[in-house]
């Protein structure tokens, strides 16, 4: 999956001793231009806000339903400044709906699961 295939959600992981879910939205470097990058982004985000929004994450995963929930943009080269000054994404028509994003390097996201 990639930035630019914004109609799917890459994966959706149990976060390793936590009762967090991630959907993971995988960034394989097939959006060389920084801009188109981040606008790529922008929509892969807004798709998995509506994931979620919408009950069709929890229709998908009813065992997963009550977790809290989390993104992870897992990136093959190094984010944007653009992408790094996102923290998260939130339904303006439900503000308390607030999803945090992590954006990190492909070497980053695999520390991050072995110090968990």
């Amino acid at each position: 999956m990639s930035l630019a295939d914004h109609q799917k959600v890459d994966l959706v992981m149990e976060w390793p001793g936590h009762r967090r879910v991630v959907l993971i939205a995988t960034d394989n470097g097939e959006v060389p231009d920084p801009t188109q990058r981040e606008d790529a982004l922008r929509r892969k985000l807004s798709a998995y806000l509506q994931f979620v929004t919408s009950g069709q994450f929890a229709r998908a995963n009813p065992n997963l339903a009550d977790r809290e929930i989390a993104i992870a943009v897992v990136c093959a080269n190094a984010p944007t400044d653009g992408m790094m000054n996102i923290t998260g994404i939130q339904d303006h028509e439900r503000p308390e709906t607030f999803i945090p994003v992590e954006i990190s390097t492909v070497a980053e996201f695999r520390a991050s699961l072995k110090r968990e």
